[in-house]
């Protein structure tokens, strides 16, 4: 909702609410429309002042103490002409560090953090990275995997686009200056003066001249080779590769050659070298170990393996200061190494990260810097004593974005492992997270009421009620086991109706006191509860495969029961009902359109898909918003419900899953690629110049 002098436009469908000033409202959400029960305040209260609210869907979307009086229709505004506007989450697979700034990947996005205070890092700039799609509607699957940071540019390796060259001269507003399309996958980044290094997987070392930074262009390239990491000195590039250590010259960088190499037990996943000596991390494939090796490189043409350590999980990065080396695992998160005797390697300290998978490292004094993978975001580590190494600072992204629900400039996301994730939406280009809770489930899906937020928590757990009237503090403060799960939860009044998910019933919960929440009635679906959308006293379930849409009454709330069903191609997962429609996300084979104007006999009326799946959607007007997994988002056009048409298609940063519409924008739950802001494309309204 979204209040504009005396209106709030709402979500949902075409309705507009007329709200005297002096008086309060409390939302109720209703279906995905919301109504406001007016409490009168001051002296307007002896007056008999109401609210009043025009209706478009059915009347028995608004409850009764909701007085319904004629007044100006203000459609909704349906968002057309989408383009990617705002970011948050994702992986974090890169850091770079120079001077009070952190350079770190987050998803799709190139991120930068005010480091400062060690304890506090701030987001002071963020830029989508460019990418290229195999054709309409591809969710993104490209990260920054590298960062090297020279001056006032910072060059990024991309997982799909080769390398992207960035100013960072305003921290607060960087933009892209080129892009090198490179085959494979870029995996990692040196720059050496006027020339960057690049490890672009099965397609070998690539070689940029990069003195024009506007103009960069490849100078030569090592084919058969196959690298991870990439470390660069003067005239000579080391590479760790599939199979070990590759040593290359690259004096004429036309013609590269390699002049030294060293088999390794596993494959080479990152490489630090200092003056003599190479530090390479390797992983257990090809019958290998998970380990740091230590080769003398003194000889170029012939490096040998002087000692080695041995790690508790896959190690992928390594940075050395001095005489210590700090290595990322994916399990232990940072170990930290005396190297003192190269011959004899020693862990002298460890500390445990909240990620899911320490990706890389970068050292500053006695400060590192750790890129945490899924979920883990930036983190700062002191590590001053290097046998107590200890968390000081953080950045947590998103995880994996499931589903969301946007009240205002706030918006709701279940981060599905991590529990529920509250962001700042306020700018749309710039959204970050103010607060989070941990669930003791799989957070699945959100609705919010007023102050509190109700969670589907996934298989084996239940619903929460979660106070959020502190958004940078919620708190759990009931709860209530279901006999399968929750998968989807929707809220009418004090009412909590929860499909529990594959096998399960839909749950009918009395959630008047939010500290005991009790189920009152239930009714067992055939097949799967999987999504569940209710319109006055009745609920409609998506219930998966095979057993379609399935309708219930629940005008009495212990005794809910099937009045009908209809079967629907496809995987059911979602469901909305505006008046007599049913628009339902059936998986696979897209958006169907079910007829609902007789309870007892819902029938098919078409169908929409074109490409990718149906996971969630959302209807504002005659505009579906249906959230596609791989293929993003799609608007669907359903002035005339007998032939819906597909009108476009918007990239995501991963598989979207989650969708809700605000007031000009759309609000996208995008899986492991995070939460994406869409909005108008700068032609129709105006954004940062980052996000041009």
């Amino acid at each position: 909702m979204q209040v504009v002098g005396d209106l709030a436009y709402v979500t949902g469908g075409n309705q507009a609410l007329s709200i005297p000033r002096p008086l309060s409202a409390t939302t109720i959400v209703v279906g995905r429309a919301l109504a406001l029960s007016c409490a009168m305040i001051g002296a307007n209260a002896a007056a008999g002042s109401a609210c009043s609210i025009r209706r478009t869907l059915a009347d028995s979307m608004v409850p009764s103490d909701v007085a319904a009086q004629d007044a100006p229709t203000a459609p909704i505004p349906e968002p057309r002409d989408l383009e990617p506007v705002g970011h948050i989450g994702g992986s974090t697979l890169a850091v770079g560090v120079q001077g009070d700034y952190a350079y770190f990947g987050m998803g799709p996005s190139f991120a930068i953090a005010d480091v400062r205070d060690a304890a506090n890092p701030v987001l002071v700039g963020r830029l989508r990275l460019r990418w290229t799609m195999s054709g309409p509607g591809s969710s993104s699957t490209w990260r920054a995997t590298s960062v090297d940071v020279v001056g006032t540019t910072a060059y990024v390796a991309t997982s799909d686009d080769g390398l992207q060259v960035i100013d960072v001269s305003d921290v607060r507003s960087p933009g892209i200056v080129a892009v090198v399309d490179l085959p494979g996958d870029a995996r990692a980044v040196r720059v050496v003066g006027t020339t960057a290094y690049v490890a672009s997987d099965d397609h070998g070392l690539q070689i940029v001249d990069v003195s024009d930074a506007a103009s960069p262009r490849i100078l030569g390239s090592v084919a058969q080779i196959y690298p991870n990491g990439v470390f660069a000195m003067d005239a000579t590039v080391y590479v760790a590769d599939d199979w070990g250590l590759k040593v290359i010259d690259v004096s004429n960088p036309a013609v590269p050659r390699i002049v030294g190499f060293l088999d390794t037990l596993g494959w080479a996943t990152g490489i630090h070298v200092e003056s003599t000596t190479a530090y390479v991390t390797t992983e257990n494939s090809r019958g290998g170990a998970d380990r740091l090796e230590v080769i003398d490189v003194s000889d170029a043409t012939a490096p040998e393996a002087v000692g080695s350590a041995d790690l508790s999980a896959w190690a992928t990065d390594v940075n050395v200061v001095g005489t210590t080396a700090y290595v990322t695992d994916q399990r232990q998160g940072l170990q930290v190494f005396d190297v003192t005797d190269p011959a004899a390697p020693r862990i002298v300290g460890t500390v445990d990260l909240p990620g899911r998978g320490a990706q890389a490292v970068h050292v500053v004094g006695s400060t590192a810097y750790v890129a945490e993978g899924s979920g883990g975001g930036l983190t700062l580590i002191d590590a001053s004593d290097t046998a107590a190494p200890r968390i000081i600072g953080s950045m947590v992204t998103l995880g994996w974005a499931q589903a969301t629900h946007v009240v205002g400039t706030t918006a709701y996301v279940t981060d599905r492992r991590e529990g529920l994730q509250v962001i700042d939406v306020s700018d749309p280009a710039l959204p970050h997270i103010v607060g989070s809770v941990d669930t003791p489930g799989t957070a699945a899906a959100v609705q919010v009421v007023g102050t509190t937020a109700y969670v589907a928590d996934g298989p084996k757990s239940g619903l929460l009620v979660i106070d959020v009237s502190d958004p940078a503090a919620p708190r759990i403060v009931g709860s209530v086991d279901t006999p399968v799960g929750a998968s989807d939860v929707h809220v009418v009044g004090t009412t909590a109706y929860v499909a529990e998910g594959k096998g399960g019933s839909l749950l009918v919960i009395d959630a008047s006191d939010p500290a005991a929440p009790r189920i009152v009635g239930s009714v067992v679906i055939p097949g799967s509860a999987v999504g569940v959308h209710v319109v006055g006293a009745t609920a409609y379930v998506a219930a998966g495969s095979e057993n379609g849409l399935q309708v219930i009454d629940v005008s009495d709330p212990n005794a809910p029961r099937i009045v009908g069903a209809t079967w629907v191609l496809g995987y059911c997962q979602d469901v909305q009902v505006v008046g007599t429609t049913a628009y339902v996300a059936a998986g696979q084979d897209g958006l169907r359109l079910i007829d609902v104007s007789d309870a007892s006999a819902p029938r098919f009326v078409a169908a929409a898909n074109r490409r990718g799946s149906g996971e969630a959607l959302h209807v504002v007007g005659t505009t579906v918003y249906m959230a596609s997994g791989d293929s993003g988002v799609q608007v669907i056009e359903v002035s005339d419900p007998g032939t819906p048409r597909v009108v476009e298609y918007v990239v995501t940063s991963g598989p979207a899953s989650g969708v809700q519409v605000e007031v000009g924008a759309v609000y996208v739950a995008a899986g492991d690629g995070g939460f994406d802001v869409l909005g108008p494309r700068p032609s129709r309204i105006h954004l940062p110049a980052s996000f041009r």
